[in-house]
């Protein structure tokens, strides 16, 4: 949109942060990925049915090489879609099975986490993320600067009961 000086103006919406607020972000909540697949599949499949569909005025044009034309049409355009569609299909359940995992793991470390990271306080005079003495039952102050705060979040989660 331009305005009467001819400057450009644009309207944007969204978020934004500073790299400090990024790297003392909370740890992100558990949460399963979204795999957007099955369209994909379903095209193939349908593709694979739709040349099987093609076939038919083959055979009922009838001759002795009918059946082998519709087997080789069917071959040349829709055997390669089925295999795309079985091809995925394996390939969603594969990473179905790895997310899964993936989420349950997080999701136990989860929770110790969070514990430490509202336990932890980030001094802005010196720089340096630390959790207190004896806040988490685990001896020795921790200090730490800023960019290594998530891994400092990571090992305390660890070193926690339960």
């Amino acid at each position: 949109m331009r305005n009467g000086l001819g400057r450009v103006v644009l309207r944007t919406s969204g978020q934004s942060s500073t790299r400090l607020a990024d790297t003392l972000a909370p740890p992100p909540v558990p949460g399963m990925p979204v795999r957007r697949t099955g369209v994909l599949i379903a095209l193939a499949a349908g593709a694979s049915l739709l040349a099987g569909c093609l076939t038919v005025p083959l055979l009922a044009g009838g001759g002795g090489h009918a059946l082998r034309s519709a087997i080789v049409f069917w071959a040349a355009i829709g055997c390669p879609f089925l295999i795309v569609a079985v091809a995925l299909t394996v390939h969603r359940i594969v990473a179905r099975q790895r997310d899964e995992q993936a989420f349950r793991a997080y999701s136990a470390v989860y929770p110790a986490q969070s514990t430490v990271w509202n336990a932890a306080f980030y001094c802005g005079r010196c720089n340096l993320a630390f959790v207190p003495d004896g806040a988490l039952g685990v001896p020795g102050s921790h200090q730490v600067t800023a960019p290594q705060f998530q891994h400092m979040v990571i090992a305390l989660g660890a070193q926690l009961p339960g």
